[in-house]
């Protein structure tokens, strides 16, 4: 097979700035097929590896905090409530109800969001950014599935599922195991919940940060070209 380039390749990007400031992190920017994506507004320079610079100016509204309470209902039969208030996002195994800081499995938050007018006609993409998520998400806006997120960044574009106004968010999160199994350690034989020849967790082995942290945030993601 011969495989013929009939474009030639874009010079590759060795750096990128916003108002004058050098980003390091891959999810603040991305420059492919002579396009800048960026989330954060300002003034993007782009610099390539033959010497040239491209400048474009990225306007996109600020990032909007999703904030308040979550609905959280836990997978029945592994010692957790079937339903409980977050007043904040914080990790499972901060909690002081034993059944959840021991939780392993899938919990699925839920609360009303409200998303901007403004932020839909900025002309780039909503999407939704989690933030930190121990370990896996899958993410629905208004009944509508939008994927599942297993690494960072934990975003997603909501599409067509996002209204202006009132909208309904459900996250699901799915943590690792160790956390029952170290909690089935202070319990008796007849009142654990798992049975395992695994036996490098024990009684005071610490336990794995789990569920959805945060911060979430709601944030347009804007798309300019870039000429070189």
């Amino acid at each position: 097979m011969f495989i013929v380039l009939r474009k030639a390749a874009g010079a590759h990007v060795t750096q990128v700035t916003r108002n004058g400031a050098a980003l390091t992190a891959a999810s603040e920017v991305k420059v492919s097929g002579g396009e800048l994506t960026a989330a954060a507004g300002g003034r993007y320079e782009v610099k390539s590896a033959d010497g040239k610079t491209v400048a474009v100016d990225v306007a996109v509204p600020a990032p909007k905090p999703v904030e308040g309470a979550w609905t959280v209902r836990f997978a029945p039969g592994w010692g957790a409530p079937a339903e409980t208030q977050f007043d904040a996002l914080r990790s499972w195994t901060l909690n002081p109800d034993a059944g959840i800081k021991h939780f392993s499995g899938t919990a699925r938050y839920a609360k009303k969001i409200e998303i901007p007018a403004e932020m839909l006609r900025a002309g780039g993409e909503v999407w939704l950014d989690l933030g930190d998520v121990r370990e896996i998400a899958e993410v629905w806006l208004n009944g509508k599935p939008l994927g599942v997120l297993w690494r960072k960044p934990f975003a997603v574009a909501l599409g067509a599922a996002a209204r202006a106004g009132a909208n309904e968010l459900e996250i699901e999160v799915t943590n690792l195991w160790p956390n029952r199994l170290i909690g089935d350690q202070k319990l008796p034989p007849e009142q654990r919940k798992t049975s395992t020849n695994i036996t490098k967790f024990t009684a005071a082995s610490p336990l794995m940060v789990s569920g959805l942290l945060g911060p979430v945030k709601l944030q347009v993601v804007g798309k300019v070209k870039v000429a070189y």
